[in-house]
């Protein structure tokens, strides 16, 4: 009796056996894998790089929108200061928009690393 639920055991084991689609499945997931985790690392250097140049161009467009006022010229027939208010204008629309978009890009990035 022993004998034969052994063999039962056998043949039930043998056919519960998963066949894999093709030979290399377990070699194609393992590279996405490593793929996924090096893009993420890219992604992360690339938005440290990003905050990095938004802070420079943000600190040198306001020591420039503060230092252009200074000089007593005109270009175009418009004084300096008046070229000033546009140079603000335009320094606050820019940054205000890429410090939303880089503060998507930051929150997205640590969603995905939750």
């Amino acid at each position: 009796m022993k004998h034969e639920e052994d063999r039962l055991y056998k043949t039930v084991i043998g056919k519960s056996r998963l066949e894999m689609p093709f030979s290399g499945l377990e070699d194609v997931v393992m590279k996405r894998i490593d793929r996924e985790i090096a893009e993420q690392k890219a992604i992360k250097s690339y938005v440290f790089i990003a905050w990095f140049f938004f802070i420079v161009g943000a600190l040198s467009g306001i020591i420039a929108a503060m230092i252009i006022p200074m000089f007593d010229v005109s270009l175009f027939g418009l004084e300096l200061r008046y070229i000033a208010v546009i140079v603000q204008v335009v320094l606050f629309l820019a940054i205000a928009t890429q410090f939303d978009s880089l503060m998507n890009h930051t929150n997205r990035l640590q969603m995905r690393s939750n």
